[in-house]
């Protein structure tokens, strides 16, 4: 566990009688005698600025803290703000250091006071040539924003400073050069199925669940039994965490009889567990090779005896977005490794039309709302989809619960 920071202690200064704290290399002298009622309120005032500040010092006239100051700052605050009810940190808070990166590279020693609009365009500039694409740059330039605007809220940096970087206006499609991420599309069925034998029963059972219910990636990786409402032909899954979460919306996934099917052997009696996990996975993929293995037990390697006693990752007891990500592209690769081997060439030179092609688990939710539309329209696909924008799906009326149960019982 890392180490708290200590807190900048009361001392006596001999030479003037009173107290002083030391906050970021200057003294701050606080008014009053030394000890004194006045005094010690004082360090306390000062002291709660500067967590507030998230621990950076107070800024004094014709100074004020640098750009990476301010950054690690906000940072620390992002630490204790974008949280989950569970206590988890969100995604956003490696979204916001990734974002954020760029600037403190280039002005990190700039007095944040004096970051003025034309030094976004210039970091813009970088961006551009790092290959952001124009909406991941317009994203970047709008974190970097809050940073700012936190800054000004806790006192660090004037209001004037934040609101001269609003005046900025993002980039427009066309016109700036950048690059365009291509629509998410459905990902082939044929890819799906040419990738499923490469994947262990646990990733396997997780494509086909998110497949079938038009869940998202992270909404099947945290999944447990107790999460789940069985008392239905339609079960119901209601994930505590989800992307809505935060604008007090609650997230139903409707689980049918194929759902139904792919998830039963991986119940358990602990309403608490994690369905999938990759611990379990890694036991069974050992247990199953010890059970292929040739050499008698009383030759060779005993099972057990060649693994790290201190291994640096240790399998989790759930999957990740970014786990599940990785594992997919696993099978995909081992996927196209064996077609290679199967026609004697490379995997590098294996023809585009023999190849498995690239997918990510997000595409699946697409693939999802595909099927769903085509069986039941987009009214039910967005009730299914737990969409909260009637854009997000195509401009229809009310959704209801019950038409789109009707739906995962075809589809799901």
């Amino acid at each position: 566990m890392r180490k708290t920071k200590k807190l900048p202690t009361y001392c006596f200064h001999k030479a003037s009688g009173k107290g002083v704290v030391t906050l970021g290399g200057r003294d701050i002298y606080l008014p009053g005698a030394f000890n004194s009622h006045e005094s010690r309120a004082a360090y306390d005032r000062v002291l709660a600025e500067y967590l507030a500040g998230g621990r950076v010092a107070p800024k004094n006239a014709g100074h004020g803290p640098t750009i990476v100051e301010i950054v690690n700052g906000y940072r620390r605050h992002c630490q204790e703000h974008y949280r989950s009810a569970d206590g988890t940190l969100s995604q956003e808070v490696d979204n916001i250091r990734l974002a954020l990166k760029p600037l403190v590279e280039l002005y990190g020693d700039t007095t944040a006071a004096d970051f003025k609009p034309i030094k976004v365009m210039a970091l813009r500039e970088k961006m551009i040539g790092l290959k952001w694409s124009r909406s991941y740059i317009n994203s970047a330039v709008g974190r970097l924003r809050r940073c700012f605007k936190w800054g000004a809220s806790v006192d660090l940096i004037p209001i004037t400073t934040y609101q001269a970087l609003t005046t900025i206006d993002g980039l427009r499609y066309g016109q700036s050069g950048t690059r365009e991420t291509e629509p998410v599309k459905p990902v082939a069925q044929i890819d799906i199925d040419a990738t499923l034998p490469y994947l262990n029963r646990h990733v396997r059972a997780m494509v086909e669940v998110q497949l079938f219910s038009g869940s998202r990636g992270g909404e099947i990786c945290s999944m447990k039994i107790g999460q789940i409402d069985m008392s239905r032909p339609v079960w119901e899954y209601h994930p505590p965490k989800h992307k809505t979460a935060i604008h007090g919306h609650q997230r139903t996934i409707y689980l049918g009889p194929k759902a139904q099917a792919v998830l039963r052997p991986f119940l358990k009696a602990d309403p608490n567990a994690f369905i999938f996990s990759p611990r379990l996975a890694d036991e069974e993929r050992r247990a199953e090779l010890s059970a292929k293995r040739t050499t008698p037990l009383s030759c060779g390697n005993k099972p057990g005896s060649n693994r790290k006693r201190y291994a640096k990752r240790k399998p989790g007891e759930c999957y990740t977005s970014n786990t599940y990500a990785r594992a997919v592209k696993y099978g995909i690769d081992s996927a196209n490794e064996a077609r290679a081997k199967a026609m004697g060439v490379a995997v590098e030179k294996l023809p585009a039309d023999c190849r498995v092609a690239d997918w990510h688990p997000h595409r699946l939710r697409h693939s999802a709302a595909t099927m769903l539309r085509e069986v039941a329209g987009v009214d039910v696909a967005r009730t299914a989809l737990g969409h909260s924008s009637l854009d997000a799906t195509a401009t229809y009326a009310e959704a209801s619960q019950k038409a789109a149960r009707a739906a995962m019982l075809k589809v799901g």
